[in-house]
């Protein structure tokens, strides 16, 4: 998610204040953004700017299964009908 795109709906998530917000952290865990894929503001890593109580929220949230997650799990158990024109599970492996 940009930043653009977070200020879209950025007034329904009061009290939020910006980029660095606990609800912004929070929307991205939740849509699957893992800590490895983060970058370092300052050599800093992003938790370190929450308060404490924020901060242990989003470990909680980390800790959570993300909705990437859960899509994944659903398409590995999700039946596959090979057809002579279109592999599913083909194309799914290559955009992993």
């Amino acid at each position: 998610m940009t930043p653009l795109d977070f200020l879209e709906f950025r007034d329904y998530l009061f009290p939020a204040s910006g980029f660095q917000s606990v609800q912004f952290r929070l929307v991205e865990n939740k849509l699957g953004l893992r800590k490895s894929s983060r970058i370092k503001h300052s050599n800093r890593e992003y938790k370190e700017a929450l308060e404490p109580d924020h901060a242990k929220l989003v470990d909680e949230c980390e800790a959570e299964m993300s909705l990437f997650d859960l899509l994944e799990k659903w398409l590995e158990r999700t039946p596959v009908i090979n057809n002579p024109d279109y592999n599913f599970l083909r194309a799914y492996e290559l955009a992993r």
